[in-house]
C-alpha cells in the first residue's frame, strides 16, 4: 500500500478515537470529581495549597475585591479539558478538510493495490451487512439476538441522521465535482456526498460489537476505518465526509448500547429482546 494510503487510513483512525474520548469528557470529569479528596486553592503570587479532605490544617486564599483573584479554567465544571477537547477536534477536522483537496487529485489512490485494499472493506459498511444483521436478529435467540438487535438500533439511527444531513447539504460527491470539495447545493437537490452512509454504518456496527467483544476491539474499528477509506479510494466521498459519517456512527453506537436509541421501539417490533 502506498505511503499516502497509510497515512489517510492512519489519520481517520487516530481522529475518531479522538472522537469518542472527546465525548465521554463529560461522564469522566463527572467520576473524577467524585473520587477527589483535595481541593486546590489557585492565587498570584502563591503556590497552589493542597487541603486535603480532612486532618491537615489549611488556610484558603481571601478572595480579593480588586478581582486580582481569578480560578483556573480548569478549577470548575473541566471549562480548560473541553476547550482543550473541542481544539483538537477542531484542528484534525480542519486537516481532514484540506485532505479535501489533495487526497481527490492524487494519483496515488488509483493504483492496483489501493483498489484491491478498497474492494476488500468497502462490504463492511454496505446494506447487505445490516440486512445479515437484520435476518440473524429474526431467527436467533439469546445474545445473539441481543447483539443484532442493537446493531439494527444503532444502524437504523446513522442512517436517519445521515440522509437527513445528505438532504440538507446537498454536496456534490469527488466524481461529480472533479474533486472540488467546495460544491454544497442545499437540501433537495439531490447530491448526497455529506456525510458518508457507508461510514457511519461501518462505524455503527463497530461500536456495537466493539462494547460486546472488548477483546476485538481493534479488529471492529480496523474494519470501519477501512469502509472510510476505501469511500473515498472510490472516488464516492471527500475525507471529511468520511470523518463526520465516522462521528455519527460512534454516537449511534454508543446511544444503542446504552439502550437510548431512538429506533429501539422500532426494532422490537422484529421480536421481543429476550432477559
Amino acid at each position: 500500500m502506498s505511503a499516502l494510503c497509510i497515512l489517510f487510513y492512519t489519520t481517520v483512525v487516530i481522529t475518531l478515537f479522538s472522537v469518542m474520548a472527546a465525548a465521554q469528557v463529560d461522564e469522566q470529569e463527572s467520576l473524577q470529581a467524585e473520587e477527589q479528596s483535595s481541593i486546590i486553592y489557585l492565587a498570584p503570587n502563591l503556590p497552589a495549597v493542597v487541603c486535603p479532605s480532612a486532618g491537615t490544617p489549611q488556610t484558603e486564599p481571601q478572595k480579593d475585591e480588586s478581582n486580582d483573584y481569578l480560578p483556573s479554567l480548569g478549577g470548575a465544571g473541566g471549562d480548560e479539558s473541553k476547550s482543550d477537547s473541542a481544539l483538537k477536534i477542531l484542528r484534525q477536522a480542519a486537516l481532514l478538510y484540506a485532505l479535501d483537496r489533495s487526497v481527490g487529485k492524487s494519483s496515488i489512490l488509483d493504483s492496483d493495490g489501493a483498489n484491491t485494499t478498497a474492494d476488500l472493506f468497502n462490504g463492511f459498511g454496505s446494506k447487505q451487512m445490516t440486512g445479515l444483521f437484520g435476518l440473524a436478529y429474526l431467527v436467533s435467540n439469546g445474545e445473539t439476538k441481543r447483539t443484532s438487535g442493537t446493531v439494527l438500533e444503532a444502524t437504523m439511527e446513522a442512517m436517519l441522521i445521515t440522509e437527513g444531513l445528505k438532504y440538507l447539504t446537498g454536496r456534490k460527491r469527488p466524481r461529480e465535482s472533479g474533486s472540488d470539495p467546495d460544491q454544497w447545493f442545499g437540501p433537495g437537490t439531490g447530491y448526497a456526498s455529506f456525510p458518508s452512509g457507508h461510514t457511519s454504518n461501518a462505524f455503527a456496527i463497530a461500536t456495537v460489537l466493539s462494547e460486546k467483544h472488548p477483546k476485538q476491539k481493534w479488529l471492529y474499528y480496523l474494519l470501519a476505518a477501512g469502509v472510510a477509506y476505501a469511500r473515498v479510494q472510490k472516488d464516492a466521498h471527500f475525507p471529511s465526509d468520511v470523518f463526520i459519517g465516522a462521528g455519527i456512527g460512534i454516537y449511534a453506537g454508543k446511544k444503542a448500547v446504552k439502550g437510548k436509541s431512538l429506533t429501539r421501539k422500532v426494532i422490537k417490533l422484529g421480536g421481543s429482546y429476550e432477559d
